[in-house]
């Protein structure tokens, strides 16, 4: 599972990544939040209470 999130990560990064444009959100800047975002703190995120405020926060900062 850990994986697949790691593969989520690469092609959100590479939607982001296009959709900014040339030059703009490079990847070495925005992969340790994505993964932060999407492997380390999402799948398994009960949507509720303590877990979900911090992936709520997480998230946040990525976007």
């Amino acid at each position: 599972m850990h994986e697949s999130r790691n593969n989520i990560s690469v092609i959100l990064q590479r939607r982001l990544t296009s959709a900014a444009g040339t030059g703009k959100l490079p990847r070495l800047d925005i992969m340790p939040e994505i993964e932060a975002c999407v492997v380390d703190t999402c799948g398994g995120c009960p949507s509720a209470g303590r877990d979900f405020s911090l992936c709520v926060q997480i998230n946040g900062q990525l976007v």
